[in-house]
């Protein structure tokens, strides 16, 4: 399920009109109801919170992405060394589950979405950082239906 190259001419969509990266995996590999989906990241933040502090400003993490079952308190002690009152903002990084990546003229692919839905409600995607990332000719995007899968 390989696409053909991307350009930014074929992906760009009048700008009044939204483009929505579905939460495909809620339900089933995270929690699709956000009252419950709240109260198991608070129980996950409060442990992690117990556990050992990191000195200095943290400035970036890895962390895991597999359903919330098997790594929600890893990545709560991730993220609650973080200090939200001091992003500007964040960048999301993840492999080529699916093979997206393998027919392009580069390796690294940017979603074309303009927001991305969560249990908690969408999340507006900076596209103007998206469109600068794209201008450097050192990425492709993502077909929507490629970013949902």
């Amino acid at each position: 399920h390989l696409c053909p190259s991307r350009r930014l001419s074929q992906m760009a969509v009048e700008p009044e009109q939204a483009r929505v990266r579905p939460a495909k995996k809620a339900g089933t590999w995270y929690t699709k109801e956000k009252s419950k989906l709240s109260k198991e990241f608070q129980l996950w933040l409060a442990d992690a919170k117990l556990k050992k502090p990191i000195d200095g400003v943290v400035k970036a993490i890895i962390c895991p992405h597999a359903g919330y079952m098997y790594c929600g308190a890893t990545a709560a002690y991730s993220y609650c060394h973080v200090d939200p009152s001091k992003i500007k903002r964040v960048f999301i990084l993840g492999p080529d589950h699916c093979g997206a990546a393998g027919s392009g003229k580069h390796r690294c692919l940017l979603s074309n979405a303009t927001h991305w839905a969560t249990p908690f409600g969408d999340v507006e995607v900076d596209t103007e950082t998206v469109a600068k990332l794209y201008a450097t000719q050192a990425f492709d995007f993502l077909s929507m239906k490629e970013d949902a899968s």
